[in-house]
């Protein structure tokens, strides 16, 4: 009798046991997280792609991209985008910068199954638009041979930022290039811009073979008040010239009789 009742209690033990383990790998998750490729800056109206990496080892892959900022005219999406997987847990989201620098908000929702529960993580970056600013100049060949593939060299505030090329220049004419220059941290302000060729045979907008200009980036500061208080200033002059040539009128002096 005791010997049964030892080997049922042993089974209702292992039974108690597979129980508890059964139930503890049900409800066990594995992290789940996702990598997204963010740029930090990018330039108004500009294209591109970036990168959301989930974790391996779920199914039902869903990512789902907010963005937000002061003037998104020209953006898309607009506001929100939508994608899903089955099975791949690597996405590519492409974005269009709105026309107005400004900073652009996004938000990353992903989410995925794992057996019958479902998992998400949030990731939140922004994104500095910038307008690009596009330099000009003129190269003027002066020689008496055509130039291939001339090289202008860009610097601003001293230092290299790129180069255009002439890709043909005849004799005695010119080409004008441009050169697109994007700077997340250029200041506000004056700065000075520095085109050069190495060709003693060329000349840049009717200069030498190097050129300096300066430039202003963004809004120039407002000197109106200056004008007002001139305004102000010249009234007040004017209204001390005319109170000046007035005498005040004095009362007459009695006359005292004997």
């Amino acid at each position: 009798m005791r010997a049964r009742i030892g080997i049922f209690a042993l089974a209702l033990l292992a039974v108690i046991i597979m129980g508890f383990a059964g139930t503890s790998s049900a409800t066990y998750i594995p992290p789940f997280s996702a990598s997204v490729s963010l740029p930090s800056y990018a330039t108004t109206g500009q294209n591109f792609t970036f990168y959301v990496n989930d974790t391996l080892g779920f199914n039902n892959y869903t990512v789902t991209v907010y963005i937000s900022g002061e003037n998104l005219t020209g953006a898309s999406p607009a506001t929100s985008y939508h994608t899903f997987h089955k099975s791949n847990p690597d996405f590519a989201v492409n974005l269009k910068m709105p026309a107005a620098p400004q900073t652009v908000y996004v938000t990353v929702v992903s989410g995925a199954n794992y057996s019958s529960h479902f998992v998400h993580t949030t990731f939140s970056g922004s994104i500095n638009v910038i307008a690009p600013i596009v330099f000009y100049a003129t190269v003027t060949d002066t020689g008496s041979a055509a130039i291939h593939n001339l090289t202008v060299d860009f610097t601003v505030d001293g230092q290299f930022v790129g180069t255009a090329v002439a890709s043909y220049v005849p004799p005695g004419g010119s080409y004008t290039v441009n050169f697109t220059y994007v700077n997340p941290y250029l200041t506000n302000g004056e700065h000075t811009l520095t085109v050069s060729v190495n060709n003693p045979a060329v000349s840049i907008d009717g200069s030498s073979g190097t050129y300096t200009t300066h430039f202003y980036y963004g809004s120039p500061p407002n000197y109106d008040w200056i004008y007002y208080v001139a305004a102000i200033v010249v009234a007040f002059m004017i209204f001390l010239a005319l109170t000046a040539g007035r005498r005040t009128n004095l009362p007459n002096r009695p006359k005292w009789r004997k």
